[in-house]
């Protein structure tokens, strides 16, 4: 992806740490987006048993689950939706709590959709061990590719499911020419 660093905090990172450097980067106008987000767009991402709501685990699909700490992910890499739209107030999950998700337009079929505006609002089962959690879909992305650009789209979808505080991955991503300048972040 152009234009993108990723950083990866180790354990010496304190969470006071990383928030005073987003809001740092944040104040920086050659700086156009920042996402904290875990493995999935850019490396491999972790196959997750899916299916419709009403459609028994033995039936379910399997789809690329891209854990996501924000949605911030979407501008940092120029994913476009193609339906619905992310609310203001995203329901984080947990084991507890079901949340949203945003589906990739080429897990639709696999899940019984048959356009994007039909998948709006409508809960899916995330199977893990031996229950399920539904999610609701609040959008639909366009094609994903995982791990470059050159590879083909994956069935998958984003999962707001990582504590903000957790030290994962951020991606920078910064305007043409500013590469040295995204570097002292690093």
């Amino acid at each position: 992806y152009k234009n993108i660093l990723q950083i990866h905090f180790q354990g010496f990172v304190s969470s006071d740490q990383r928030t005073a450097l987003i809001q740092e980067l944040k104040q920086n106008s050659n700086i156009l987006a920042i996402s904290r987000m875990a493995a999935g767009i850019t490396s491999d991402s972790q196959l997750s048993q899916v299916s419709a709501l009403d459609t028994p685990k033995e039936k379910s699909v399997d789809l690329h689950t891209i854990h996501i700490a924000d949605f911030e992910v979407f501008d940092t890499y120029s994913i476009k939706f193609i339906a619905g739209s992310l609310p203001k107030n995203l329901v984080r999950t947990n084991y507890n709590s079901p949340g949203d998700v945003v589906l990739c337009k080429q897990s639709l079929s696999a899940l019984g959709f048959t356009t994007p505006e039909q998948a709006i609002d409508q809960k899916i089962n995330f199977h893990f061990l031996n229950s399920s959690l539904p999610l609701r879909i609040v959008a639909v992305t366009d094609h994903i590719t995982a791990g470059g650009l050159l590879s083909p789209p994956i069935n998958c979808l984003f999962w707001n499911s990582i504590t903000p505080d957790a030290g994962i991955p951020f991606s920078i991503k910064y305007k043409e020419g500013y590469r040295d300048e995204a570097l002292k972040y690093v």
